[in-house]
């Protein structure tokens, strides 16, 4: 299946890797002070965390309220879920573009 988000991996995901990324909408791609959608997701335990923040900086340097989590199954259906999880938060965001 295609996505816009795609996630890796059962395997990637318990061998401690974390995946992350950002989706700029075609707007956006020449301002370098946009908000943009950045995610990430990792495996703790048994469990898949997938999160999400907007903003014009890098996720260390990101105020921790604006960043939104969601917990999975570590399995395929919960990394499927994820990225139609962040996916949707994406297509929300993308419908506020112009007013950020």
């Amino acid at each position: 299946m295609n996505r816009l988000i795609p996630l890796s991996t059962i395997e990637y995901f318990t061998q401690g890797n974390v995946m992350l990324g950002s989706v700029t909408p075609d707007e956006l791609v020449a301002d370098p002070l946009a908000k943009l959608f950045h995610y990430r997701a990792f495996a703790d335990g048994e469990k898949l965390t997938a999160l999400y923040f907007i903003d014009n900086v890098c996720f260390d340097l990101t105020d921790k309220a604006k960043v939104v989590q969601n917990d999975f199954e570590l399995s395929p259906d919960g990394i499927d879920a994820a990225a139609a999880w962040l996916e949707a938060r994406y297509r929300e965001y993308e419908r506020t573009v112009d007013t950020l």
